[in-house]
This record gives C-alpha cells, structure tokens and sequence, in this order.
C-alpha cells in the first residue's frame, strides 16, 4: 500500500482507539447481554427441577448446544458488530477530528480493518466467555452447577468456528464474509440509514442469485458458480469500500 509507514499507522491505531473507546465498551456490554440473552433462549429447558437425583444425563447435548449457540451468535452478530466499530466515521464531528490526525488514508483504514478483526478474535470470545459465566452463575444458583462454562469442555471443535471440507462449506464461508463486507460497505456508502442498506443487501442478494439459480440446479452443481460469484462480490465491495473511505465520506465536511 503506497504511502504506509508504521509509526503512522501506529498512531493512527492510537487516535482511533481512544476516539471509539467509549463507544467500543458500550458496543461490547451490548453484545455480552445478547450473547446472555441467546444462551438463555438456547438452554431454558435446563433450568428446569430434575425429575431424578439431581445428576444431568444429557450434559453431552448441553455442551453441543452451547457450541452451537457460541457459532451461532458469531455467524449473527459479527457483520453488525464489525459495523459498530466504524462509529467514528459516522459522525461530521467525529470525521473531522479523524481527519486532523497526522496519518494517510491508507494508514487510518488499516487501523479501521485491525480493530474489526480485533474484535472479531479478541472481543467476542471474550464477551462470550463473560456471558456464559453469567450463565452459570444464574444455572448454579438453581442447582445446575454440573452444567460448567464452555471452556470445561475440551470441545476440539473450539479452536475454529469454520471447517471447510467441501465446496459447500467454501460456498458458505465465501457467503458470510460477503455480508461482513456488506454490512461495512453500507455503513460508509449510506451512513445514516445504513441499517436499512443492510437488511436490503441480506434480503436482495438470495433473491437475485440464490433462488432463481436454486429452482433450476442441484445445492452441489451451483456452489463452484456461488463460490466464484461470492468472491467476486466480495472483491467489488471492498475495492469500493477503499474507495468511499478514502475519496468520498473521509473528505466530506
């Protein structure tokens, strides 16, 4: 990238940590009481009075389900999440003190694509591991204590999320990450109103591509099509991202 240097770069990260702070711990108590809230939804059943002597023969099903419910949320929240990160380039007030920063464009969008990462690797386990704490505390206060937090459970599943081992699995990784991409190139192309960008591309991208190709071909003789057309997508979206970011919203007054 033309024009990056480390020391700006590592500024810019700076800056813009300290410009979202607040904004970033409001952002990871909200997904900490969705997460919360999922869990609960996902593992009522459990809290009910044994029927026996208090042991739980189906701790194997529970574990499983909260593995799921974990993968699940991420699948959920990470495209709106990665969004919130972008809080401060979504205000004229906020843009302009971006913009006095000593760092180029491509340094500040770096910044911007490290914290999202960082927050899909470090902030969710994270706000996971604390949600699921808080369950369990609430689960032993009921005299389920034997259902343990998730990281008791040796799960050899836990190290990944996404385990590609066919076109079909590639088909799905290449489609989450365009809605990641998505939800990121909304957020700076319409700003404002940004939420309702979203939900037109989650809604609009199946029914243009998926179903029609769908109701004249099998899942398997399309996912090498989904597959290129993804990508492809993905490209476009963050070439123009770049673009937004660097010549339209971040020279905005």
């Amino acid at each position: 990238m033309k024009n990056f240097t480390i020391q700006g770069f590592g500024l810019s990260l700076k800056w813009v940590t300290i410009l979202q702070s607040r904004h970033l711990v409001r952002l990871f108590f909200v997904q900490v009481a969705v997460l919360l809230s999922l869990l609960f939804l996902f593992t009522q059943n459990w809290l009910l009075p044994d029927s026996g002597d208090g042991t739980v023969p189906d701790a194997s099903f529970f574990q499983q389900t909260e593995f799921n419910t974990m993968s699940f949320s991420f699948l959920l929240l990470a495209p709106f999440m990665i969004v919130g990160t972008l809080h401060s380039l979504l205000s004229a007030h906020s843009r302009q003190f971006h913009l006095m920063m000593p760092a180029t464009p491509t340094e500040r969008y770096s910044a911007h694509i490290l914290i999202a990462l960082a927050w899909l690797l470090i902030a969710y386990p994270l706000s996971f591991i604390i949600a699921d704490l808080l369950r369990w505390l609430v689960f032993a206060a009921f005299g389920k204590d034997s259902l343990g937090m998730i990281l008791t459970f040796h799960n050899p599943q836990l190290p990944g999320l996404f385990h590609i081992e066919d076109s079909t699995d590639a088909m799905f990784l290449s489609a989450w990450l365009l809605y990641v991409a998505g939800g990121w190139w909304c957020a700076l192309f319409f700003n404002k109103s940004w939420l309702i960008a979203f939900g037109f591309f989650c809604v609009a991208y199946p029914c243009l591509f998926v179903m029609p190709f769908l109701a004249i071909s099998s899942l398997d003789a399309g996912s090498q099509f989904y597959i290129g057309l993804n990508l492809l997508l993905l490209a476009f979206i963050s070439w123009h991202s770049w673009r937004l970011f660097r010549y339209k919203r971040m020279k905005k007054q």
